[in-house]
């Protein structure tokens, strides 16, 4: 074989292996699911939130969007979306299944790419962030701040399989403007949802059997150390204002979870514990139609965006005291907790 056909052969093989190469990387830049990038189009606008700790971090780290105060929390906070804010420009740093002692790496993180300046710091901490037993579901924060920073590794996960698996899902739920999972984002960060709430009574059930005892045996394993995150998240903080609020809570839920008695002290030691540190919490643990009618909740943990828009207007104007949520201090907090006694045994 002489030499230029030596040649035409392997430019012909060249091209069958990058041709298929190429057109994968740039359907996985096109769709973009791991928010490296900063293009919007209709063939991306409904993206899985697959795993939040690294598609947030790259969205700080590699968008330019603008923001002066946080809002961070467990899953319930991702559907409070921050176009709701109607007085300051708020980043949603909500992570599913978020855990106390990871607050205060993911908070500084976003303080440090916003140039150190945080103003207000809007803090969730639902029912389960004071206990023990449940563990930090991912890798340490550091691990994802570290990938978030390297444009390398923005480049070479084009190349993925996994990464192309990714884009397929958010370009056909794009292209028929539905997601058939709970939670999906749009470029900027805002939460929409499609999904049907059918599954909500048998979810019921589901919890009920779990917790619902008539001899209530099961002791509650309590975070010794809870407090003592509180008391790090506001001492690395000192110059931003918190807002600390609960999660909202379907009635149901609550009440079947709290009637254990021991589950209501950890519960009560908890509310002290935060009251304590930041002065005041705004409980949206309570009775009303957002609580109790189930045409607000998607399943028995988390509520519809449309719910998450009256939580911001709350926090961000103090409208709906007595409500939708309670202030409670340390004036008030023993009257609270009496009362939460008498209304879940109800």
């Amino acid at each position: 074989m002489n030499y230029r056909k030596w040649f035409n052969l392997f430019l012909v093989s060249m091209l069958i292996v990058l041709i298929p190469v190429f057109g994968v990387m740039g359907f996985n830049y096109y769709v973009d699911p791991y928010w490296n990038f900063q293009h919007a189009h209709a063939h991306n606008d409904y993206q899985n939130g697959f795993d939040e700790r690294i598609q947030k971090t790259n969205l700080l780290v590699n968008n330019s969007q603008s923001f002066s105060s946080l809002l961070i929390g467990s899953s319930r906070v991702t559907y409070m979306n921050t176009n709701s804010f109607k007085q300051d420009e708020v980043f949603n740093y909500g992570l599913s299944s978020m855990h106390i002692s990871e607050y205060s790496d993911y908070i500084a993180f976003a303080k440090k790419i916003n140039d150190g300046v945080l103003n207000d710091i809007y803090v969730e901490l639902s029912l389960h962030s004071y206990y023990a037993n449940v563990q930090p579901p991912m890798g340490k924060p550091d691990t994802f701040f570290e990938q978030a920073q390297n444009r390398v590794l923005d480049y070479t996960v084009l190349f993925s399989k996994d990464t192309l698996d990714k884009s397929l899902v958010n370009y056909n739920a794009s292209k028929a403007n539905a997601y058939p999972l709970q939670r999906s984002y749009t470029r900027d960060n805002q939460v929409k949802t499609t999904y049907p709430n059918n599954r909500l009574l048998k979810a019921k059930e589901d919890f009920k059997s779990r917790y619902d005892k008539t001899n209530y045996t099961t002791g509650f394993a309590y975070n010794e150390s809870y407090k003592d995150e509180l008391m790090k998240i506001k001492r690395e903080n000192k110059d931003s204002k918190f807002v600390i609020f609960t999660d909202m809570a379907h009635e149901d839920r609550l009440k079947i979870y709290l009637r254990n008695p021991n589950f209501f002290d950890a519960y009560a030691r908890s509310i002290r514990e935060i009251v304590e540190v930041f002065g005041e919490v705004k409980s949206f643990h309570m009775q009303n139609d957002l609580t109790q009618n189930d045409k607000h909740w998607m399943d028995f943990y988390h509520f519809y965006p449309e719910i998450g828009d009256k939580m911001i207007h709350s926090l961000e104007t103090g409208d709906g005291e007595g409500e939708i949520y309670l202030s409670v201090t340390e004036n008030n907090v023993d009257q609270y907790l009496r009362d939460m006694k008498n209304w879940i045994s109800e």
